[in-house]
């Protein structure tokens, strides 16, 4: 079922978009729509990629979570959150995750063997732990978490 045609019987108080908003051309357009479904202090949950994550930076064209035609709507903590403001949301709550995972390319010999080899992904997370502390602090993990309320 398409969420834009669905209609509820009663107003919702939760809403979850996880990894959709990425997928769609009008995001406000979602969000607008989930406003319409929820109750009058009702949550609206969304996870999407972080085009500011320090790997997008890194990696550009080659990052792992730039996959078009799939993934059509990129957006950053500050993006996110003035977009919910539009929809008539207010973020309470916003949260980046760091993803070694991140760093290395589709298909690659070296994301086969992180992914295999479980000393080497220790190895590998424990080497970028300091980038991890940043990434976490400043916004630039890999994935947005973002929480927001109906005003």
């Amino acid at each position: 079922a398409d969420f834009m045609q669905y209609s509820a019987k009663a107003p919702i108080n939760l809403i979850s978009m996880w990894a959709l908003i990425e997928h769609v051309r009008d995001p406000k357009a979602y969000l607008e729509k989930a406003y319409s479904l929820l109750e009058k202090e009702g949550w609206i949950a969304l996870a999407t990629p972080n085009i500011q994550s320090f790997s997008a930076k890194l990696k550009g064209a080659k990052w792992r979570y730039y996959i078009p035609p799939f993934h059509i709507t990129y957006g950053n903590p500050e993006s996110l959150t003035k977009l919910l403001n539009s929809a008539g949301f207010e973020v309470k709550k916003t949260v980046t995750h760091f993803r070694p995972i991140a760093f290395f390319s589709n298909g690659s010999r070296s994301l086969k063997l992180y992914q295999k080899n479980k000393l080497f992904r220790v190895a590998i997370k424990v080497a970028l732990s300091p980038l991890k502390l940043f990434s976490e602090r400043f916004h630039w993990g890999e994935t947005i978490e973002i929480y927001a309320q109906k005003k």
